[in-house]
């Protein structure tokens, strides 16, 4: 377990927002990979194992940088990350 460390605080500002970049990412590779999963499966199915693996790799990593995050006031709208809906 780490021990978290005293930050000026503009120099922890600057890790949460890493932090936060990294949580995207994450979460965008989990979001591809899925998709990449529900193709293969019809047209490369060799690779779905592969994949799999990945995934499940990225969604410890997204865990992680979760659990790094600053709690944060929940927002009173709706998510629209990840719903399918293109923003009209």
């Amino acid at each position: 377990m780490t021990t978290a460390l005293a930050l000026p605080p503009r120099e922890a500002l600057t890790v949460a927002r890493i932090v936060r970049v990294n949580h995207a990412g994450e979460y965008g590779a989990i979001r591809i990979y899925r998709a990449q999963i529900a193709v293969a499966r019809r047209l490369f199915p060799d690779v779905v194992s592969d994949l799999r693996g990945m995934l499940h790799h990225e969604l410890e990593h997204c865990a992680i940088f979760c659990a790094a995050m600053p709690a944060r006031v929940p927002s009173m709208a709706p998510p629209r990350v990840g719903t399918g809906s293109r923003g009209s």
